[in-house]
């Protein structure tokens, strides 16, 4: 039985600590900072008071990236009872107690009583999910830089050739992006003759490019009558800003590959079963298989949408009737990557497709039936890796018709409730979801 419990409140360059008994109460506080001598100051503290490290529980709260190097060495060094809280989780219970005061000293011990009274488990990170999400956000990062590229280029180019810019349809094409590269403005094409401007516009371009429908004599005419003009030094800048894009790219390509060999090394079977949903490509398996923990640890289909965070929130009291809407309180690069996984779903033919026109006929609108394809999504994912078995559209076809009449609407413009999914026979040698 723990008697010691410490709880541990955490900044950016120190930390506060407050040890506490089981039956004395608050025994020490103090201020450590975040190096060497707070680390070790907090072990001393720690077995001034305690000689059995079994008796310790520690209790921190996640605030980023600041409590990891802290909870690795007091689990190397002390004990592996250590918690990793949810900062809304003490939030709320500091609320219990009606006192408005809060300082950092009051949320350590606030930490440390939450342990006394409740019974959590110790927090055992997985080193490789742990890696991948770090290449996930990484990823998404530079993802996200990469279309805020593709965005100046349109902008430099609208400045420079605007009746070009108005028909190209994407800068996905890399023939397009080295013709513009030659070619960033109207008077750059201009510059050349009419037959040398074709000759070259047929050796960069092929011969049908989707991303841009005209043809070089097209191009060299709206050049002509064009609006654009040039200040000095705007073609540097575009062709820099070109560059910057190419260098974005292969980072994604980089951190990709690497996730994908981390997931295809410790998760092969995780990642068939994923990649059999309908709606969920190679690059969504590796995201989601990044930020999922181990699916032991969720009790039931419910514990993972929770998770996400498209668990839906009802608001009433009385006569008020509250806008529905969901929670939002997981893990928001699973929940974008799973709203993504469900608008393509429901672009493919099959169970999501239906079961998503079924909710938009009943009058759902459609955010509230997307967000509904989604937790089908998790539910089905959830009783697949459980049950280490693949997709069988056939199968939940029909059970999604048969648990379709169970939907109930509970707001209305937010997310959706449901009633208890009635599940098959246990004899059955399919998944229930």
């Amino acid at each position: 039985m723990n008697k010691w419990y410490i709880g541990i409140d955490i900044a950016k360059e120190k930390f506060d600590a407050a040890l506490l008994h089981a039956d004395k109460g608050c025994i020490k506080h103090a201020v450590f900072e975040q190096n060497y001598e707070g680390f070790h100051g907090l072990l001393k503290m720690v077995k001034q008071h305690c000689e059995n490290p079994d008796q310790v529980w520690i209790g921190m709260e996640s605030s980023g990236h600041y409590h990891y190097n802290l909870f690795e060495f007091l689990r190397e060094k002390l004990t592996p009872n250590i918690t990793i809280l949810n900062p809304m989780i003490i939030a709320k219970y500091c609320k219990v107690t009606l006192r408005p005061c809060k300082t950092d000293k009051k949320d350590a011990v606030k930490i440390a009583r939450y342990l006394v009274e409740t019974k959590v488990k110790p927090t055992v990170p997985s080193k490789v999910l742990q890696q991948l999400s770090y290449y996930d956000k990484e990823r998404e990062h530079y993802v996200t830089r990469l279309a805020e590229c593709k965005v100046k280029i349109r902008s430099w180019l609208a400045l420079g050739f605007p009746e070009l810019e108005r028909e190209i349809v994407s800068l996905s094409s890399r023939y397009l992006i080295t013709f513009l590269e030659e070619f960033p403005s109207a008077p750059s094409v201009t510059a050349m003759s009419r037959r040398h401007f074709i000759k070259r516009f047929h050796e960069m371009l092929p011969a049908k490019t989707k991303n841009m429908n005209l043809k070089p004599e097209e191009v060299y005419s709206l050049a002509k009558r064009s609006i654009g003009r040039e200040f000095e030094g705007y073609r540097k800048l575009f062709r820099t800003t070109i560059e910057i894009m190419y260098t974005l790219k292969k980072t994604v390509q980089t951190l990709e590959q690497e996730q994908k060999q981390l997931c295809t090394k410790h998760y092969p079977l995780q990642m068939a079963i994923v990649q059999s949903i309908p709606g969920i490509g190679p690059i969504s398996v590796v995201s989601i298989l990044s930020h999922l923990p181990a699916i032991e640890n969720f009790e039931s289909h419910r514990k993972v949408i929770a998770f996400v965070g498209t668990d839906p929130v009802i608001r009433q009291s009385g006569k008020y009737q509250g806008r529905g809407r969901i929670s939002k309180k997981g893990n928001p690069h699973l929940r974008r990557r799973l709203y993504l996984c469900s608008l393509r779903a429901i672009q493919t033919d099959g169970v999501f497709k239906d079961y998503y026109h079924r909710l938009r006929e009943k009058g759902r609108p459609a955010r509230v039936a997307l967000i509904a394809v989604a937790n089908k999504l998790l539910k089905i994912l959830y009783a697949l890796l459980s049950k280490k078995e693949m997709f069988d559209a056939n199968y939940h076809q029909r059970f999604i018709t048969q648990s379709h009449s169970n939907l109930k609407n509970v707001s209305q413009t937010g997310e959706k409730g449901y009633k208890k999914t009635p599940t098959l026979s246990p004899k059955s040698h399919k998944s229930t979801v």
